[in-house]
């Protein structure tokens, strides 16, 4: 059961962030997806910290989308480079170098994604089940199979498809077809820019024991006019609540 908070917790951090990033383009109607991948994709190596393990080949096409499609499509790439950077590559991996390519196109109307590696793969069973929700190879606590179920969900709700390739000792390909804009009349009305977000002036402690989890809250909540405090674990937030609980309180 927690492992399935934290795989919550942190997808719903993933959302958070990709629609902070993208948020913060200037003209929401002209972002450069290619650039943002590959702002995404050095930040989870760096996240991973695989220390230069994987080499990181980017195959991509200057697209510029509006953000209605950006943040699915920024979604999507976000898990699929996780599950590689996650599964793909385990401590017994070994024989040749790791490699994560990540390629962006459009075709026909269509946005293609595809994320490869050359890592362990998969046999055809577990090939066929991946985008089942909470399906893993992982051991009891240690997985929960969220993401590709997500993937799979964002893709088809778009109108596309998803397709994926894998050989045990060979490596996987995932391939993600979506379509350029939204059918007419589903597209949701977006925040104009300049709109204020609810926001307060009150002091928060925000608790959490992954570093970009602390500051990426810590962040959204101090540009919503909070003042913030941030502590790495209980020891901590109770010396800061002990010496601070005036301002908490």
């Amino acid at each position: 059961f927690r492992s399935i908070l934290k795989d919550c917790r942190n997808q719903i951090l993933s959302m958070a962030l990709i629609h902070e990033d993208l948020y913060r383009s200037k003209d929401f109607d002209n972002i450069d997806f290619a650039e943002y991948i590959r702002t995404l994709t050095l930040r989870l190596l760096s996240t991973f910290r695989t220390g230069g393990g994987i080499k990181l080949d980017l195959a991509l096409q200057t697209i510029l989308l509006d953000i209605d499609r950006a943040i699915p499509c920024g979604l999507i790439v976000n898990e699929l480079c996780v599950t590689v950077l996650k599964y793909a590559f385990p401590p017994s991996f070994s024989g040749r170098p790791q490699t994560l390519r990540i390629e962006l196109s459009e075709e026909a109307g269509m946005i293609c994604l595809a994320a490869a590696d050359n890592g362990v793969g998969m046999d055809e069973e577990t090939r066929s089940r991946v985008f089942e929700p909470f399906f893993t190879t992982k051991g009891q606590g240690k997985g929960t199979g969220l993401g590709l179920a997500m993937v799979y969900g964002i893709v088809t709700q778009s109108g596309g498809h998803i397709d994926v390739e894998s050989n045990p000792g060979i490596g996987t390909v995932f391939r993600v077809y979506v379509p350029r804009s939204q059918e007419s009349g589903a597209r949701e009305v977006r925040t104009p820019a300049g709109v204020t977000l609810p926001g307060g002036s009150e002091t928060i402690l925000v608790v959490d024991d992954e570093p970009m989890v602390r500051e990426s809250l810590g962040r959204m909540l101090s540009r919503l006019g909070y003042a913030v405090l941030l502590a790495g674990g209980g020891g901590e937030a109770l010396r800061i609540a002990g010496s601070r609980h005036e301002a908490i309180a």
